[in-house]
């Protein structure tokens, strides 16, 4: 994973943020399924063995606005993701590849209604990757 960000002050109370992000991984999963014979012997099944290859790259983009007006305050973001994600059974050669792009907006606002009490409200798209176990 690589990552970077920045954060430029527009005065006391505003703020641009930006970064990108690079996020690659490969995983590797080497499978078998035997059959039991009725002698008791174990027998592979040549159409469930193989070695499974998972390569995934994301590569991430995002700015974001926030600024502060009396006891109003809020954000605005956008977020952008080129996903590249190639699959392949190595044993049969078989492959296949998915590119998408996403973006992911982003807000958030806030009202202070006195120096114990505020009120927000936000709003953010997101998805959830599978994790691998290792």
């Amino acid at each position: 994973m690589l990552q970077t960000d920045y954060v430029h002050p527009f005065g006391p109370n505003a703020k641009l943020e930006g970064g990108l992000k690079a996020t690659m991984r490969k995983v590797t999963n080497d499978f078998l399924v035997e059959e039991q014979n009725s002698n008791g012997d174990w027998n592979p099944l040549s159409a469930f063995d193989n070695n499974m290859e998972y390569n995934e790259k994301i590569y991430a983009a995002y700015a974001m606005f926030g600024n502060k007006v009396n006891k109003f305050s809020y954000q605005l973001g956008l977020r952008g993701e080129l996903s590249d994600i190639r699959t392949g059974l190595l044993k049969t050669n078989e492959t296949n590849k998915w590119q998408y792009f996403n973006l992911f907006p982003s807000t958030g606002l806030s009202y202070q209604l006195n120096k114990a009490n505020t009120l927000q409200l936000s709003y953010s798209y997101r998805i959830n990757r599978p994790n691998s176990a290792t």
